[in-house]
């Protein structure tokens, strides 16, 4: 039987041998299983040593359960087995993997409605955008023309492949640029009614 430890920066390794009675191997599965749930995420590493260290005490579990029952009047006392991890609070922990995949899909994953995919989707010209972001990050939306409260902006030019605003209609108020990193994809060229 395997367990694993994960503590930030160091892991810890444990590895018992039997020979096991049926007992004995189920409480001891069941214990090492447990505090790997526990506690075997909480390094780089561990992301993938604790559910290999899972996977791999599969097999062990699988022999053990073919056991027959330790007979009555055996001169070593058989361990109490416990109740099976489906029972314990701790078979929540295997959620951790699925938790940890979604923040990193949700944190790398390309804002729809900022068009980083480059795809030449995103508001485009005669439509109307209202801003659902900050001063330091805008985010614009496409919204209805007949929107109030604040009026949306009308797109009266987007320009393809570019951060320069020069050829922006003379109406235009703000001009938007859409970028891929540091690359622009496009320039909208905004008609904002809210302005003075």
């Amino acid at each position: 039987m395997r367990g694993h430890r994960g503590f930030i920066i160091v892991m810890s390794m444990e590895h018992l041998n039997g020979p096991f009675c049926r007992s004995c191997g189920l409480a001891t599965f069941r214990k090492m299983t447990a505090s790997t749930l526990k506690s075997g995420w909480w390094s780089i590493g561990s992301l993938l040593l604790a559910p290999l260290t899972l996977l791999w005490n599969l097999i062990p579990y699988a022999r053990i359960r073919r056991l027959a029952p330790p007979v009555p009047g055996s001169p070593v006392l058989p361990m109490q087995e416990g109740k099976p991890l489906t029972r314990r609070p701790v078979i929540l922990w295997l959620l951790m993997p699925i938790l940890i995949a979604g923040f990193f899909t949700l944190a790398f994953l390309p804002d729809d409605d900022d068009d980083a995919s480059g795809t030449g989707s995103g508001p485009q010209v005669g439509q109307c955008v209202s801003d659902a972001g900050t001063l330091d990050k805008p985010k614009l939306k496409v919204v209805p023309c007949t929107s109030t409260d604040p009026q949306p902006m009308k797109v009266m030019a987007r320009l393809e492949d570019t951060a320069d605003d020069a050829g922006c209609p003379t109406m235009a108020d703000i001009a938007y640029t859409m970028k891929r990193g540091s690359d622009p994809l496009y320039t909208l060229c905004l008609l904002d009614p809210n302005q003075p």
